[in-house]
């Protein structure tokens, strides 16, 4: 079976414009880019969002100006907001099945959307600073109980990996 259907190459070959099948097995409206940026292994597959392929054209060219721009710079070519993470994350533990219960998934999708998503949700994962995590997570969890004295072993845990806790219960 081909996996690329009405086929462009622009730009020296530097981009494929294609569709590809939807879950019917037909060939889908929309077309997809797979670009090749200079220096870089592989291919970076988007959608162009558009079924016209004039408007597809002109947003892989887009596309591929903003990336080999970035690549010269040395910015990430990939940056994922916490949003897009989680929802890609949430997303491969329900095709794992690792929550069989319902109410496990829904647990996970109210917590995300009620705690997670308004605090974090459109920032990109490198720049949230683990003082921002702070403000948001206090300190460890202890579930038999207990009081922590102080906050600056938390502190140095969070920024370093090592610290010291005095737990009183």
């Amino acid at each position: 079976m081909e996996t690329y259907h009405d086929k462009h190459e622009i730009l020296s070959g530097r981009v494929l414009l294609y569709r590809r099948l939807d879950h019917k097995g037909m060939v889908g409206k929309t077309y997809q880019m797979r670009i090749k940026v200079p220096d870089r292994k592989g291919f970076i597959v988007l959608s162009t969002k558009t079924a016209d392929l004039n408007e597809a054209i002109a947003t892989a060219t887009d596309r591929l100006a903003e990336l080999t721009h970035k690549q010269r710079t040395g910015i990430p070519l990939t940056t994922w907001t916490f949003s897009e993470h989680w929802e890609e994350w949430y997303q491969r533990q329900i095709d794992r099945h690792t929550w069989p219960s319902p109410a496990r998934r829904q647990w996970h999708l109210s917590y995300y959307n009620r705690y997670f998503k308004p605090f974090f949700g459109t920032k990109n994962l490198p720049e949230i600073t683990i003082d921002e995590l702070m403000q948001f997570v206090k300190a460890p969890d202890f579930p038999g109980g207990g009081i922590i004295f102080g906050m600056e072993g938390i502190k140095a845990a969070m920024h370093t990996g090592r610290g010291r806790v005095v737990l009183r219960g």
